[in-house]
C-alpha cells in the first residue's frame, strides 16, 4: 500500500470478506505498507481501509496485474491500467511521467 503523506505514524485496518479485519501499524516516515500476508488478496476483492481522523473507511477493489510480461513502456502500463479501470493509479502514470 501506498499513502503521500508519509511524516505521521498511523494505525490502519484493513477489513475484508466476512469482516476478517487486520489492525497494521503504519510507522512514521514510511510511505509504503506491505499488505497483511494472513488477509487473502483476491482478484476483484473488496477491502474497506480505515484509520483515526477519516470521517469513513475507504472502500478499495484490488485488481491483481500479471508479474508476466512486464510492460514494455509507459503506454503499455496505462493501456493496463485502463483496461483494470485503475484510473486513480493512470492518473499517477501520467503525473508522474516524464514529459518530453
Amino acid at each position: 500500500m501506498w499513502r503521500p503523506d508519509s511524516a505521521p505514524a498511523a494505525t490502519l485496518t484493513v477489513t475484508g470478506a466476512n469482516d476478517m479485519s487486520r489492525r497494521l501499524d503504519w510507522p512514521a516516515g514510511a510511505s509504503k505498507l506491505g499488505w497483511p500476508g494472513d488477509l487473502p488478496a483476491g482478484e476483484g476483492a473488496q477491502y474497506r481501509l480505515s484509520w483515526p481522523g477519516t470521517a469513513a473507511p475507504t472502500t478499495i477493489r484490488l485488481h491483481i496485474l500479471p508479474q508476466s510480461p512486464q510492460p514494455a513502456d509507459l503506454e503499455d502500463a496505462a493501456s493496463m491500467l485502463i483496461a483494470n479501470q485503475c484510473l486513480a493509479q493512470l492518473d499517477r502514470l501520467i503525473e508522474l511521467a516524464p514529459k518530453g
